[in-house]
């Protein structure tokens, strides 16, 4: 009887430690790429202040460097927090993260292409549509729309042509799929209108329309 009731009072213990709350803060520096004005800096800060709990955001437009925190218990993710960067438009270079607990995370911001051709389920396609935009933010944010999509092998937006170029599996999406997606960033593409409510949020350098 006492084995059991030590067994017992050990689990308890164990259960009780994994499902404790974490509290403090979680410190973040991204290295960011493009931040070549106030408006670019204030873009990137609009997004960031999306998350709940954002404290002490700090941005050194000369170096790229941004620096902030979070509460732990949200447990924001590497790449959740990498994410939120390119759908602001612009492209983290790396990540640095000290948790809470002393814990240290550091990585990339390279996007990995996960498109694997043995997987395609129709045919390897190739499209081309316009899509507007103004500078390398939109790029950024425009080839990151069409990237998220599974089954984008490869999203190239040139803003000369203003044109975007996919290759894509068809049997899991189409052109018009592609399109949305692009829209949904807050670039027109191609008929598509952005919604008003997601165009207004980017930095004034990517507003396009006149």
């Amino acid at each position: 009887m006492l084995f059991t009731a030590l067994t017992f009072s050990l689990n308890l213990s164990a259960q009780t430690d994994s499902t404790a709350v974490k509290t403090g803060m979680d410190s973040f520096e991204v290295l960011v790429n493009g931040l070549g004005c106030p408006y670019c800096a204030f873009g990137l800060e609009k997004k960031m202040k999306e998350l709940d709990g954002l404290k002490k955001f700090t941005i050194d437009i000369e170096s790229g460097l941004t620096k902030f925190k979070l509460p732990a218990q949200a447990e924001y993710t590497e790449e959740f927090i990498l994410s939120t960067v390119r759908q602001s438009g612009y492209t983290p270079q790396n990540i640095k993260i000290v948790r809470a607990d002393g814990a240290i995370q550091t990585g990339d911001g390279q996007v990995e292409n996960t498109f694997n051709l043995d997987e395609v389920i129709g045919e390897v396609a190739n499209g081309m549509f316009k899509v507007s935009g103004n500078c390398a933010s939109c790029k950024t944010r425009i080839e990151y729309g069409a990237n998220s999509l599974e089954g984008v092998a490869l999203a190239e937006w040139d803003k000369e042509s203003q044109l975007l170029f996919v290759r894509y599996d068809n049997g899991r999406l189409t052109l018009e799929s592609i399109k949305k997606a692009v829209a949904q960033v807050g670039h027109d593409a191609d008929g598509i209108t952005a919604p008003d409510e997601v165009y207004n949020t980017l930095p004034n350098c990517c507003h396009y329309r006149k």
